[in-house]
């Protein structure tokens, strides 16, 4: 059995983990807000913000107590994205991103899981699906040439896990392979309108070599289809890969409506009109848009938790259906689709002065409508695949 020196103490109760996981995120977000704007300038997260994560236990949220983590569930991740990245999305999806990349790496080999958990019980780093990448079987392993884009996180990174096809083995999908990050050549061309302090720069991989024990092909058992191979058994690590992942790139874009709404209601309770004179208190129609962006807030909130929790309880009682997973993505498409709109909504009554550089209310917009075009959020490739499995079609899409 794989074990850690990291593992939960027995004392405390799943319960009280997440409550005071939940806690530590909260405390950690007026902190986030206060480096927000020098991430941004720097093109990357502060090394503060993902210490202080990683101590408060964030990342070994999803890694099951064997590793050294708490084994928790994704309405924990959820909740905890919620209230950390609140007040900056490229915080929000890093985080969000290294919780769910040590669920991800639960399908390597005990050797590879060893190396890669260690004694804290959680590693950092990106994970890129990238077919230009060439891989080649050689003795001992592959090597693999090219170059990848959008690695979110690899300005913290420890390791690398990169997707691609091997050479002559097409038919088995894609491989997945671990790398350490001084192995890599990363280029620092991440100059882009929103999400700016991700870093989510290229990476290149000059020939190189990956032994074979940190490589695996985890097309099967991610989805769904052979759960066998799995070092951890159980529900919560049977569950695809997409249908897993949307998670922690879906939380975030609902903790920046949160901030956004918490801004436009600061501006619509002390707001007074250099021009008019007007108090924007005063002003049924921002107070009516206040109150409609909260309820449409709430409601796709509690509709994420919720479909997290039905996630689970359908994977406990069986592997998950196809229909079951087109309408657990079509669901978290619809919640990031709210939250975008509730963030455009308020945004547009905010005045100009919203639009200077040094308010808040700019960045959750840019960032937000970044992080929508993640090709999980999209809304027709989202809502097409529920649509067709209803009426008896395929669902056409390899994310279901």
């Amino acid at each position: 059995m794989l074990t850690s020196p990291a593992a939960t103490p027995a004392k405390e109760t799943d319960d009280q983990i997440r409550a005071r996981l939940i806690a530590a995120a909260r405390e950690l977000a007026p902190r986030i807000a206060a480096r927000a704007a020098a991430d941004e300038k720097a093109r990357r997260i502060s090394d503060d913000t993902i210490r202080e994560a990683g101590e408060a236990g964030f990342f070994r949220i999803m890694v099951p107590k064997s590793m050294g983590g708490y084994e928790l569930d994704w309405e924990t991740v959820c909740r905890v994205i919620v209230e950390a990245g609140r007040y900056d999305g490229s915080s929000a999806w890093q985080l969000g991103f290294f919780i769910m990349h040590n669920w991800l790496w639960l399908g390597l080999s005990e050797q590879a899981q060893e190396e890669v958990y260690g004694p804290k019980g959680y590693s950092t780093g990106p994970v890129m699906l990238a077919p230009a990448v060439k891989a080649r079987k050689v003795d001992g392993g592959f090597v693999l040439n090219g170059r990848s884009r959008w690695a979110t996180g690899i300005n913290h990174a420890e390791w690398v896990f990169v997707s691609t096809m091997v050479e002559g083995e097409e038919k088995l999908g894609f491989r997945d392979f671990m790398i350490p990050a001084g192995e890599v050549i990363v280029h620092e061309n991440w100059d882009v309108a929103g999400m700016c302090a991700t870093g989510s720069h290229d990476v290149e991989y000059p020939d190189l070599f990956v032994p074979a024990h940190r490589s695996a092909n985890l097309t099967a058992a991610f989805s769904g289809e052979n759960p066998d191979i799995l070092l951890h058994k159980g529900p919560k690590y049977r569950i695809p890969r997409f249908t897993s992942m949307i998670f922690g790139s879906s939380s975030p874009l609902v903790a920046l409506a949160h901030g956004a709404v918490e801004t436009f209601r600061k501006k619509v309770e002390g707001y007074t009109s250099p021009v008019t004179g007007g108090r924007t208190i005063d002003n049924i129609p921002a107070v009516n848009r206040l109150a409609k962006a909260q309820i449409r807030l709430d409601a796709a909130e509690q509709y994420l938790y919720s479909i997290a929790r039905r996630m689970l309880e359908w994977n406990t009682e069986a592997p998950l259906t196809q229909l079951q997973r087109v309408q657990i993505r079509a669901g978290v498409v619809h919640v990031t689709n709210e939250a975008r709109e509730i963030v455009q909504s308020v945004a547009a009554t905010s005045g100009s002065g919203a639009y200077t550089l040094d308010q808040p209310m700019q960045r959750y917009l840019r960032d937000v409508s970044m992080m929508a075009t993640h090709f999980y959020h999209d809304q027709d490739t989202g809502y097409e695949p529920l649509g067709r499995v209803m009426v008896g079609l395929d669902p056409n899409t390899r994310l279901a």
